[in-house]
């Protein structure tokens, strides 16, 4: 199977899509117990991705000579190659921070203004209110009928366009990423022992709000995102879009009703 997923990688690579080969290829190293599997992702992944850029990227070749010289049937030959070609070629190192205005706005809404009961549910136009029991079936129904798309599914694709954008510029997540921890962690609190909706949906939840601020922290603007942010910000719930996207409406709950009351 991770052959297989070997194979497939090479064939996106072929087609410029070395993010999406890059990732298969990281996974298969992170879990396979397979060392040959191993050390055949990492030969893809250094000669065919990373040893191809124009300006290398010490961050990510690094760690994988590293592994690569744990393991006794790693050709010591192309270890050598990869340092050589380290020292012969321009190094870059990850941009630190990227926040802004923009982001500390949005940041400060979730941290202080976001699970307050006071705020008033605002349904738009392109905004579609529906039941407790709908809700579970479009954020997680995998194989859902039309004319609902696969939740998963979508926000995914959105996902991906983000990480694109963190892999080719090079950036740096450390400082995001524990903003974002923090984040999770006082809302969180916020929702412990309470059994509103959100609570219900809390994965779900900082799923959104890591893309929300992942995207307006790597300057990506895009409908859903949009949509998701505004539908937040009037305490409804996003849980799924009706129609063929971008034609269509979201699908949304209230957040702040108590999910035991509503009917499963």
């Amino acid at each position: 199977m991770s052959l297989n997923k070997i194979e497939y990688a090479k064939k996106l690579i072929k087609f410029s899509k070395n993010v999406e080969a890059a990732e298969i290829l990281r996974n298969i190293i992170e879990e396979t117990d397979d060392i040959l599997l191993k050390q055949n992702a990492i030969e893809t992944l250094l000669l065919d991705i990373e040893l191809k850029k124009e300006n290398l990227v010490i961050e990510r070749i690094e760690p994988l000579i590293k592994l690569a010289e744990k393991i006794p049937s790693f050709p010591l030959e192309l270890i050598e190659k990869v340092k050589n070609k380290i020292n012969d070629r321009e190094i870059i190192y990850p941009k630190k921070n990227l926040f802004t205005q923009d982001f500390y706005n949005i940041y400060d809404f979730f941290q202080k203004n976001f699970l307050d009961k006071h705020i008033q549910p605002k349904l738009r136009n392109d905004f579609l209110e529906i039941n407790f029991r709908l809700a579970l079936k479009t954020a997680h129904d995998q194989n859902i009928d039309e004319p609902y798309e696969s939740w998963n599914d979508l926000r995914s694709s959105i996902s991906k366009e983000v990480y694109n954008i963190v892999y080719k510029e090079n950036l740096d997540l450390e400082d995001f990423e524990n903003k974002v921890d923090k984040l999770n962690s006082t809302l969180e609190k916020k929702l412990e022992g309470h059994t509103k909706i959100f609570y219900y949906f809390l994965d779900d939840m900082e799923s959104d709000i890591h893309l929300i601020l992942m995207a307006i922290y790597v300057g990506y603007s895009e409908k859903l995102i949009n949509l998701l942010l505004e539908s937040y910000k009037s305490n409804y719930l996003p849980c799924g879009w009706k129609g063929e996207y971008p034609l269509g409406s979201l699908c949304v709950i209230n957040g702040m009703l108590d999910f035991k009351k509503q009917e499963f």
